[in-house]
C-alpha cells in the first residue's frame, strides 16, 4: 500500500504531540509519513488547516493563512494553540529539502494542526496537546488553456454548513459537506459545485470562492455569508478597485447568478479562473469575459510584485 504513495510529496511532522511541544520534528517522504490511530483529525475531523503555493520560490500570502488559521483555531475552541512559528519552520524547511531533493519548482503546501491524540472520547479535554503536519509538492497550477477553457460548475442541491452549525469560517478538516457537494457536482458532469444557503443565495464552491459580473459590478457574497474569507478573495478586491471595478458583496439569488454576464471563481492555488459553464448552460459564450480576463491579469501582477518584494 505505502508504494501507491506519490513518491514525491514530503510531509513534515513530530513524532508525537510532545514532540511537537519541544520544538521537534523530522521531514520524510510520504510512505515514511506516521500519526497516530487515536489522532482526533481522523476520528472526529477535528483540525484546522491552511493550503498556500511559492511563486519562484517565494510563499505568496503565508503570513495571511497563518493569520486566518489563527482565527479558525479560536472558531473551534482550541484552548491551546500551537507554536506558528515552528509550523512556519517545517514549511519552509519541508520545502528546502523539497528543492534540493526534486529541483526548484513551484510548490503546494499544506499544513493542518490536529488538536491531538485521545481515547475516542469527544471530549476535547481529554486529549494530548495539538501539533501540526506539513505536506509539500509539485504545485499542479492551471495552464493557459484551462484557461481559456474555463471551469464548468453546478449549484448543488446540497446547502452550506449553517454558521450556527459548522462555521464556514472556520477552515476545518471537517470536510464531508465539500465532499458531499463536490460528489454530487461530478454526478452531473460538472467539475465542481458550488453551495446556496437557505435562503437559496450564492455562498462559494467547494473549495473556492466565486463570484458574478453584473452590470459591470463584481458581486460576491456577504463577508458574514456562510463563506471562507479567502486570503485571494481580498486580493480580487484590490485588484477590482485597481482597475476602477467597482465591488458589491451582498446576497446574490442563485437565479441572478445564473444570469450574469460573466462568472468567475478565485483560490490560493488557482488564482482567478473563469466559469464558462453553469450548470450546463454557456456563460459569456463559453469563454472569460473581458472583466474577468482584465482581473486575472491584474491580481496576477500583483501577486507576483508582492512575492519579489518579499524576496528582496
Amino acid at each position: 500500500m505505502a508504494n501507491s504513495l506519490p513518491e514525491n510529496i514530503l510531509v513534515a511532522l513530530p513524532e508525537t504531540p510532545e514532540d511537537f511541544a519541544k520544538g521537534k520534528y523530522r521531514v520524510v517522504a510520504a510512505a515514511e509519513a506516521r500519526v497516530s490511530a487515536f489522532d482526533r483529525s481522523f476520528h472526529f475531523g477535528d483540525s484546522i488547516y491552511e493550503v498556500a503555493r511559492t511563486y519562484n520560490g517565494v510563499f505568496f500570502g503565508l503570513k495571511e493563512h497563518m493569520e486566518r488559521m489563527k482565527g479558525s483555531l479560536k472558531l473551534a475552541a482550541f484552548e491551546e494553540m500551537p507554536d506558528f512559528a515552528l509550523i512556519e519552520r517545517m514549511i519552509l524547511d519541508a520545502s528546502r529539502q523539497w528543492c534540493k531533493r526534486f529541483g526548484n519548482q513551484d510548490l503546494y503546501a499544506r499544513w493542518m494542526v490536529s488538536r491531538g491524540v485521545g481515547d475516542l472520547n469527544i471530549n476535547r479535554a481529554i486529549s494530548s496537546p495539538p501539533y501540526a503536519l506539513v505536506f509539500v509538492k509539485k504545485l499542479d497550477a492551471p495552464t493557459v488553456e484551462d484557461f481559456a477553457k474555463g471551469y464548468h460548475y453546478a449549484i448543488v442541491t446540497r446547502l452550506r454548513n449553517d454558521p450556527r452549525a459548522i462555521d464556514p469560517h472556520m477552515k476545518s478538516g471537517n470536510y464531508i459537506n465539500n465532499i458531499l457537494a463536490l460528489a454530487e457536482a461530478r454526478a452531473r458532469g460538472a467539475q465542481d459545485g458550488i453551495f446556496l444557503d437557505a435562503n437559496h443565495c450564492i455562498t462559494e464552491g467547494t473549495t473556492n470562492n466565486v463570484y458574478a459580473i453584473i452590470d459591470g459590478q463584481v458581486v460576491t457574497s456577504r463577508d458574514d455569508a456562510p463563506i471562507l474569507e479567502g486570503v485571494t478573495r481580498k486580493w480580487v478586491f484590490a485588484a477590482a478597485r485597481a482597475e476602477g471595478i467597482p465591488v458589491v458583496a451582498r446576497d446574490l439569488p442563485a437565479a441572478e447568478f445564473a444570469q450574469a454576464a460573466e462568472l468567475f471563481m478565485s483560490s490560493s492555488i488557482k488564482e482567478i479562473m473563469p466559469i464558462t459553464r453553469l450548470d450546463g448552460s454557456l456563460i459569456a459564450g463559453g469563454k472569460a469575459g473581458a472583466l474577468t480576463r482584465k482581473l486575472a491579469q491584474r491580481l496576477k501582477r500583483m501577486i507576483e510584485t508582492d512575492c519579489e518584494q518579499r524576496a528582496a
